[in-house]
């Protein structure tokens, strides 16, 4: 199968099932999609500012104490992320390969790895070291380490007793032929990206489940799995 195949798949699975899936996309983004490119840092002159990508100073009308909280809080929604980032990246990989078998599918699939909590934290402390180490050699490796674990939350979601060693080495031997397949499957998506960024990211709320839903599909090909998949009713 080719990406173009991949895409058909999805299209054929989202079809009566965008609702939902928008939805759990949008939340999956809120508990696990990361923060935005904000930190609040203290300068030479012990004052504060707050960048939002581009630098924004707001240390003339805000006080320290409030910069404080507003750093505290910031803090918590990041080692909250990290608590339940992992789990729920689990229960979205396990609503889109369902999504693409054909089953039934609801919003509370995202919640149903919340009971794997440990197990989501050592997937993305894993993983996020390795990549990290790779990519202390240059920026390449650790692009080709992303796509070489890719496949572990697939994994750990389909294989409630695998653990996150397992999963990295299972992912490995998967990956291996077909990371740059799954890099090209994702590059077919830059035309739909760039309409994305046309529309203020709104666009992004249909994108994405069809991304997810493709990267499924990629899943159950490369595990021996695509007559799981049911044929597409339409080109």
């Amino acid at each position: 199968m080719c990406a173009k195949d991949f895409r058909r798949r999805a299209r054929a699975a989202l079809r009566g099932h965008w609702g939902v899936t928008i939805a759990v996309g949008f939340v999956y983004a809120l508990l696990a999609g990361g923060n935005p490119a904000l930190s609040v840092s203290v300068n030479s002159q012990n004052t504060y500012s707050v960048y939002f990508g581009d630098t924004l100073d707001l240390s003339y009308f805000l006080s320290r104490e409030l910069l404080t909280i507003f750093a505290t809080i910031l803090v918590v929604m990041s080692l909250l992320t990290l608590v339940i980032g992992g789990c729920t990246e689990m229960g979205y990989t396990a609503f889109h390969t369902n999504l693409i078998r054909g089953r039934r599918v609801s919003f509370g699939d995202l919640f149903s790895r919340f009971h794997r909590i440990w197990a989501g934290i050592c997937m993305v402390v894993l993983r996020s070291i390795f990549v990290w180490l790779w990519s202390l050699l240059l920026v390449i490796p650790g692009i080709i380490a992303i796509y070489r674990y890719a496949m572990m939350p697939y994994l750990m979601a389909e294989f409630p007793d695998l653990g996150a060693l397992d999963a990295m080495r299972e992912s490995k031997r998967l990956m291996q032929g077909n990371k740059g397949r799954l890099f090209c499957l994702e590059l077919s998506f830059i035309g739909w990206y760039l309409l994305s960024i046309l529309t203020l990211g709104i666009g992004l709320l249909w994108l994405l489940p069809y991304v997810s839903a493709s990267r499924a599909a990629f899943y159950l090909e490369i595990t021996g799995r695509a007559d799981q998949m049911p044929n597409p009713e339409y080109n």
